[in-house]
């Protein structure tokens, strides 16, 4: 997940219990405060947390990786957790790193920048990015 970007995080759970009246399931992602968590037909959904309650990335690094944990209003515990990442392209500032990344990056040529937004002018996409229905998209070899 972009470090700056708003969404909705889907979580598949198979045999999520059910909770008694009045109690819910919270969405807890680090040191974030706990989100409530929407049961769907596959699990929970629930919005990631605001931007200035993500932790920083560290010097040198492209991702900072913090416990996604689910917790029932009932008991206070967490109980299942996964690793969740939040991710910053600009950190790559070469072409071939951008688009060799681990994560959704592409490189704007025209703007010579790394990004997670694919809709800028003569994009190089990344590896890790679906090209599905995008037009003349260049690829990791058209980096120069």
């Amino acid at each position: 997940m972009p470090i700056n970007q708003m969404t909705t995080v889907h979580l598949t759970i198979r045999t999520l219990p059910e909770l008694p009246a009045g109690a819910n399931y919270k969405c807890v992602f680090g040191n974030a405060e706990p989100i409530d968590a929407l049961m769907t037909g596959f699990g929970l959904s629930c919005p990631t947390p605001p931007v200035l309650e993500r932790p920083n990335i560290p010097d040198g690094a492209d991702h900072v990786l913090v416990p996604l944990s689910v917790r029932s209003s009932e008991t206070n515990k967490d109980f299942v957790s996964r690793n969740f990442a939040f991710f910053d392209c600009s950190r790559h500032t070469v072409c071939t790193e951008c688009v060799k990344s681990q994560w959704a990056c592409s490189w704007c040529v025209y703007d010579n920048k790394c990004t997670h937004n694919t809709s800028c002018q003569g994009i190089i996409s990344g590896e890790n990015v679906s090209t599905l229905n995008k037009v003349q998209v260049k690829f990791s070899t058209d980096c120069y």
